[in-house]
C-alpha cells in the first residue's frame, strides 16, 4: 500500500535536513514526503524541496493545524507522521506498515527517545505506553504513528470536540487522535519501533513548565475520552 510521510516544521532547516536523510535511507522506497511549513524565516522550506518533499505553508501556526493540512493533502491509503528534528530508523515505514494487512486495523504506533539522555527514561515511557495500550488509552507520539487515510478522516482528524483545533500548547495532537481511533478500529502498538528525537525540551529550565501544562492536557483529553465526546464522524470528518 502506498504511504505519504507528513513533517510539520517551523524554522527546521538543520534538523529537518537531517530527518529527510533518515528518510532518504529507508527499506520502503516506495513512499512520498509532505513537509508543511508553518512560516519559517529560515531555509526550511528549501531544504524540503532539495529533497523533493512536496510543500505546503500555512499562514497560522500550530502543530495539530500543520499535521492536519498535510495529512489532508496526502491522497495515498497510508498515512505516516514523523516530526522535523526526528530521525526514523532505516527499517521504520515498512515496520510501521506491516500490520496494515490487517483490514481491522486503523493505526499503528511505536515509541521515542530523546538523543543525549539515558535509556532508563525511554524504558520508563515505554512502560507507560504498554499500560495506557492494555487500558485502550493509546500513547500516540508525532514523530512515530501512522494511520489508514480513511479512518483519520472518519473521526474528524486532529480537531477537538466542537471542531475546533487545540489553540494552546501543548495541543497533543497525537495522543488525541490515538483515542478517537481505538474507537473506530483495532490499533497495534510497536514498542520496540524506536524513533530519536531531540531533548531540547527536557532541559531543566523547561521540563517542570512541560509536565504540569502535559498533566493538564493529559486529563482534558481523557475526560473527552471517557464522558464519549471523541465519536467517529462522517466519511469525510463530517458529523
Amino acid at each position: 500500500m502506498k504511504v505519504t510521510v507528513v513533517i510539520p516544521a517551523l524554522n527546521e532547516e538543520e534538523n529537518l535536513r537531517n530527518c529527510l536523510d533518515a528518510l532518504s535511507r529507508q527499506t520502503l522506497t516506495d513512499f512520498e514526503v509532505i513537509v508543511v511549513d508553518g512560516g519559517s524565516s529560515d531555509s526550511t522550506v528549501d531544504v524540503a524541496r532539495g529533497f523533493g518533499a512536496q510543500v505546503v505553508v500555512l499562514k497560522e501556526r500550530g502543530i495539530a493545524r500543520a499535521r492536519e493540512r498535510g495529512f489532508r493533502e496526502a491522497k495515498t491509503p497510508l498515512i505516516a507522521s514523523t516530526d522535523a528534528d526526528s530521525l526514523p530508523p532505516p527499517h521504520w515505514l515498512e515496520s510501521l506498515l506491516g500490520p496494515f494487512s490487517d483490514p481491522r486495523v486503523v493505526g499503528v504506533y511505536g515509541t521515542t527517545a530523546h538523543r543525549g539522555v539515558k535509556d532508563l527514561g525511554a524504558k520508563s515511557f515505554r512502560l507507560w505506553q504498554r499500560l495506557h495500550h492494555l487500558l485502550r488509552l493509546p500513547i500516540f507520539l508525532g514523530p512515530n504513528f501512522a494511520v489508514r487515510r480513511e479512518a483519520f478522516l472518519r473521526v474528524g482528524g486532529f480537531q477537538e470536540p466542537g471542531g475546533d483545533f487545540p489553540s494552546s500548547y501543548p495541543e497533543a495532537d497525537d495522543f488525541l487522535i490515538g483515542l478517537k481511533l481505538v474507537r473506530l478500529g483495532k490499533v497495534v502498538f510497536l514498542p520496540e519501533l524506536c524513533v530519536t528525537t531531540s531533548d531540547r525540551r527536557l532541559s531543566l529550565l523547561h521540563f517542570p513548565r512541560e509536565l504540569v501544562l502535559y498533566t493538564h492536557r493529559y486529563f482534558q483529553l481523557l475526560c473527552w475520552h471517557y464522558t464519549g465526546r471523541l465519536v467517529p464522524r462522517g466519511k469525510h470528518g463530517k458529523a
